[in-house]
């Protein structure tokens, strides 16, 4: 039975999945028959943990490929055509754990977010070259950790969602708000109600042309909305929380807007089940 890190769901009904075992990317269409097949470079080294790609914020054209070798390949879901940018998370005879990668709506730039040598670090790299990296602990405070990126409608905002505690079981779950640029300074951030149960903000997904996050924690969803009218750093707002929809962290959120609600989906790796939340369709 093939295991799979990511899938995306596209427009016309087909959808792209990365092969677990070998990091191939792979399309299918409407009714699961294999359209094309394109190899990785190797295996991704994952240590148990929850690898999270995301696309050009909700473009169906692009998408970030880990393919291995510490390399990303920014993929034409049409084609599976792809620009590779390689040593993305170092070189590839450094181990590393890649957690995810986002890119910017607005400029060429690429961030992603990686464990090397028990550190979290994260990675800038403009035009595909000239990398900035920097360990986490330089950028929140210390004894912190990040867990999952996305990006924001502001060019020079990124969200991140992690802990108040590097181990999860003694933190609080927070989000961030931090510059999306070189700087990488710290601007907002907030800690979720709900102490010490929900650990950390394990996987996160903004609404499109919003800036509204949907947050997983352990075991509760939460919804988010950022602002910057009342203060120019920006300020999180809770808007909703759904508690006990799983027995572990959430490792991938997705949803669906209609008319007058928004469906959320969302998976946790120790349950057997999806669950679906309905929520008030905040873009009206």
């Amino acid at each position: 039975m093939k295991r799979f890190l990511d899938v995306k769901t596209l427009a016309d009904g087909s959808v792209v999945v990365i092969d677990q075992d070998s990091s191939d990317i792979q399309k299918f269409n409407e009714r699961l028959f294999l359209l094309k097949s394109v190899k990785g470079k190797a295996p991704l080294n994952l240590n148990g943990s929850q690898i999270t790609t995301t696309l050009y914020c909700g473009d169906d054209t692009l998408f970030i490929w880990m393919l291995g070798h510490n390399s990303i390949g920014i993929t034409n879901t049409s084609t599976l055509a792809f620009d590779l940018i390689p040593d993305f998370f170092g070189p590839p005879e450094i181990e590393v754990t890649p957690f995810g990668a986002i890119a910017s709506l607005f400029e060429h730039k690429i961030l992603g977010l990686y464990m090397q040598d028990a550190e979290i670090k994260i990675v800038l790299m403009r035009n595909g070259r000239n990398a900035t990296r920097k360990r986490v602990s330089e950028i929140i405070p210390e004894g912190e950790t990040i867990l999952c990126l996305e990006s924001s409608r502001d060019k020079d905002v990124f969200f991140a969602g992690g802990s108040t505690k590097f181990k999860l079981k003694e933190g609080k779950a927070k989000l961030f708000a931090i510059g999306f640029d070189e700087s990488f300074a710290l601007k907002s951030s907030i800690v979720l109600d709900g102490g010490d149960s929900l650990m950390g903000v394990s996987c996160m997904k903004r609404i499109k042309d919003t800036d509204i996050l949907l947050l997983g924690t352990n075991g509760s969803l939460y919804v988010v909305s950022f602002a910057t009218e009342l203060d120019r750093h920006g300020k999180f707002s809770v808007l909703y929380a759904v508690p006990d929809i799983h027995s572990w962290l959430l490792t991938s959120i997705d949803y669906l807007v209609e008319r007058e609600k928004i469906e959320v989906f969302t998976v946790s790796r120790k349950d057997q089940h999806f669950s679906r939340v309905t929520l008030p369709n905040y873009l009206n």
